[in-house]
């Protein structure tokens, strides 16, 4: 996984928080080429009632081998640097729009 991304060892159940680098969302362009590259998430923001959860993802990790894991998660590291890379210039596009007169 890239270095911006953050979680942490679940204590118990089936699913694991993603925590995504800043000004990823995780229900735009990602989750259609995270799936496009074969791995199968879920947004956080359809856990999150407030409206939160843009930058994180629910990842299911109780139905795969330790082997299927560490494919998946090099296939979404390569997804989510492909989309930091992208998401570069947009950031910096909106940054200056804040700033319009």
């Amino acid at each position: 996984m890239p270095g911006e991304c953050h979680w942490g060892a679940p204590g118990g159940g089936f699913f694991v928080w993603l925590g995504l680098p800043a000004g990823l969302d995780s229900s735009a362009a990602l989750l259609p080429a995270a799936e496009a590259s074969g791995v199968s998430c879920v947004p956080g923001a359809r856990f999150c009632s407030d409206g939160g959860g843009q930058a994180s993802l629910r990842l299911a990790f109780s139905l795969l081998s330790a082997t299927e894991m560490t494919e998946g998660a090099r296939r979404l590291g390569a997804v989510i640097r492909a989309a930091v890379r992208c998401a570069q210039p947009l950031l910096s596009a909106s940054h200056l729009r804040s700033k319009s007169l």
